[in-house]
C-alpha cells in the first residue's frame, strides 16, 4: 500500500500512484521558491517509500510542470543521488514535454549523474 498522499496546492500539485512495482509521480503547475522546501520534503518521502516498497521503477511525469526553479531541480538531484544508495536496480524515468525545451536540459543532469539508471523520455 502506498504511503504517499497527493500534494495539491494553489499553482502546483504532485500526485503519486503505485502500479505493481512502479511508482508514478505526476507533477503539474509551477514550482518556484515558495514550493521548494515542500517539494524537497515530499521527494525525501518518495525515496523512503520507494525503498520500503522495493519499487523497480520510479516514473516522474513533468509534462504538465510549466516551471521548476533551480532549487526544485536540485531536489531531484538529491533524490537521484539518494536512490543510488540502497536501491540497486531501480530505474528512474523522467517523462518530459518536448514543447518545453527547458525540461530536457534541466533533467539531463540526472542522466549524467546516473547514466545506468536514469532515462529521460520525451513524450509525444
Amino acid at each position: 500500500m502506498l504511503g504517499l498522499e497527493p500534494m495539491t496546492r494553489e499553482g502546483h500539485s504532485v500526485v503519486p500512484r503505485l502500479d505493481d512495482r512502479k511508482l508514478f509521480l505526476k507533477l503539474a503547475g509551477t514550482f518556484d521558491m515558495k514550493s521548494e522546501l515542500e517539494l524537497h520534503h515530499y521527494l525525501q518521502q518518495v525515496q523512503i517509500e520507494a525503498r520500503k516498497l522495493s519499487v523497480l521503477e520510479l516514473v516522474i511525469d513533468v509534462t504538465e510542470a510549466y516551471y521548476l526553479g533551480s532549487t526544485c531541480i536540485k531536489s531531484f538531484v538529491t533524490l537521484t543521488l539518494g536512490l543510488q544508495n540502497g536501491t540497486a536496480g531501480m530505474l528512474l524515468r523522467v517523462l518530459t514535454n518536448p514543447r518545453l525545451d527547458w525540461q530536457g536540459r534541466a533533467f539531463s543532469i540526472l542522466a549524467r549523474l546516473a547514466p545506468n539508471s536514469v532515462i529521460i523520455d520525451k513524450t509525444a
